[in-house]
């Protein structure tokens, strides 16, 4: 069961809409990207955390993680990849490259990333190091998904990274096998697009919140359950409001950031489907973000 007992609040600009936010591997860091073109990293001493570096980044980051050895990978607006290391506030590795980058995901496991573009398609690269005492990540380009035909909206890792699943502004959700770069599971939707996908700590579901129109306003009032085949389980009714965010607790369950500041946990039982809600809390703040270590 989730349990929600507030630790501290991280300072940041204020106004200033959080873009991407990410806990390293064994939560030493937490990162946000936020419309300020800044990238901050706190570092934890005992049960809090101090800012440890704040470093502008062109065109805006649009995506943070970490990899394995808690350095920070940042994908920016125009597509530029930086890998820094938050011990000395030092950039390791960075990549150019004319993009347009709506989204992005990485895989810890495999060390693969992918960028969604505006166009549709989806790069696919990897950056790893060779060994724990390499200084240096070695990048490479393993390929490009095409089949959607507007801008990727959303993209998220299988554990693997073996397996990606993705959504476009073209209402469809595509479950992709990115050794072989083939489609797997095409799901086409009436509504306007799916804006947000999470998958469960087992990946036995994938999430996916889908935008359409209620009383002349855009929101997520539908999110459909779906499993690993690419088949519908259930569909939660949630709240007419925007989603900013959605993940899964590391039990299973579904927390909900709205854009007003709300925080829903849901817990869900697809056997009896059962779907309860575990508590509701309003932030103070809009455009809230969500991330779990």
């Amino acid at each position: 069961m989730f349990v929600y007992r507030p630790i501290g609040l991280l300072p940041n600009k204020p106004y200033q809409q959080i873009r991407s936010l990410a806990f390293s591997p064994n939560s030493r860091y937490i990162a946000c990207a936020s419309d300020d073109w800044l990238v901050s990293i706190w570092a934890r001493k005992g049960n809090d955390y101090s800012l440890r570096m704040r470093r502008f980044v062109d065109d805006g980051a649009v995506f943070v993680a970490f990899t394995e050895y808690d350095d920070l990978v940042v994908v920016s607006g125009n597509g530029d990849i930086r890998v820094f290391t938050p011990k000395n506030n030092f950039v390791l590795y960075q990549y150019g490259q004319n993009a347009s980058v709506k989204s992005a995901s990485y895989s810890h496991s495999s060390g693969r990333l992918a960028l969604g573009m505006v166009h549709g398609a989806i790069k696919l690269m990897t950056i790893k190091k060779n060994a724990p005492s390499d200084p240096d990540y070695h990048v490479s380009t393993d390929g490009v998904l095409k089949g959607h035909k507007y801008a990727i909206k959303s993209a998220v890792f299988m554990s693997s990274g073996r397996e990606l699943v993705t959504t476009s502004i073209d209402g469809s959700l595509r479950m992709w096998n990115t050794p072989t770069l083939k489609c797997k599971v095409v799901q086409q939707y009436a509504e306007s697009g799916g804006d947000l996908l999470a998958i469960n700590p087992n990946e036995s579901l994938i999430a996916h919140a889908s935008t359409f129109l209620h009383d002349g306003c855009m929101t997520h009032g539908r999110i459909t359950l779906l499993d690993r085949s690419g088949q519908r389980v259930m569909q939660l009714a949630g709240r007419r409001h925007l989603l900013n965010d959605m993940q899964f607790t590391p039990d299973g369950e579904l927390a909900l950031a709205y854009l007003d500041g709300v925080v829903s946990v849901i817990r869900i039982d697809r056997f009896s489907n059962l779907v309860q809600y575990e508590f509701q809390l309003s932030t103070g703040m809009s455009g809230t973000r969500i991330a779990f270590s």
